[in-house]
């Protein structure tokens, strides 16, 4: 009996409130400036890029992107990160001119072989976020030798100002040999 009166009173409220026929509408209508607000906008960056192996180092400051803001700390970070096997030929692209309008960022990563590449590929703006871009390649057959890989992103300082982080982004590859 008491079940009974309960749902008669639950029948009623849901008749009275009229919940059994409500058809509840809402929309979501933005401004163009609220859009363009919510909507993160992805800017692909024009950069001067270059990688290089240097010498070994287990001292290095790896996987972390380095700024580099002028010329006089690019030839420090060259000096302390010298090509391998080279003769500081990539040292020279990047000149005093250079820097009136640019920065660097250096990527320096520690590979288990020197057979393993680490190419630059893009750099994206999103807001204030800045994102690196790079391909490791690695391949079938690789030697056992440690090799510090260097990747360098030459971009316009006006471009990147409101910058407040950056990121790194790398993706695999495997080199396959050729029969």
């Amino acid at each position: 009996m008491i079940k009974l009166k309960v749902l008669f009173i639950l029948l009623a409220v849901l008749i009275l409130t009229g919940c059994s026929n409500t058809k509840i509408e809402t929309t979501n209508t933005l401004t163009e400036v609220e859009q363009t607000q919510t909507q993160p906008t992805i800017v692909e960056l024009e950069t001067i890029n270059g990688e290089y192996r240097a010498v070994w180092n287990e001292n290095y400051e790896y996987d972390k992107p380095l700024k580099i803001e002028n010329h006089s700390e690019w030839v420090d970070f060259f000096n302390e990160h010298p090509e391998s096997g080279m003769e500081d030929n990539f040292k020279k692209e990047f000149t005093k001119e250079f820097f009136e309008d640019n920065v660097l960022y250096a990527y320096v990563k520690s590979e288990p072989s020197g057979s393993i590449l680490l190419m630059t590929t893009s750099v994206r703006l999103q807001n204030d976020i800045l994102t690196l871009y790079m391909e490791r390649i690695v391949p079938e057959v690789g030697t056992e030798d440690m090799a510090t890989r260097i990747c360098i992103f030459g971009i316009s300082r006006e471009k990147i100002k409101n910058v407040r982080t950056v990121n790194v982004l790398i993706s695999e590859g495997i080199q396959s040999s050729s029969k």
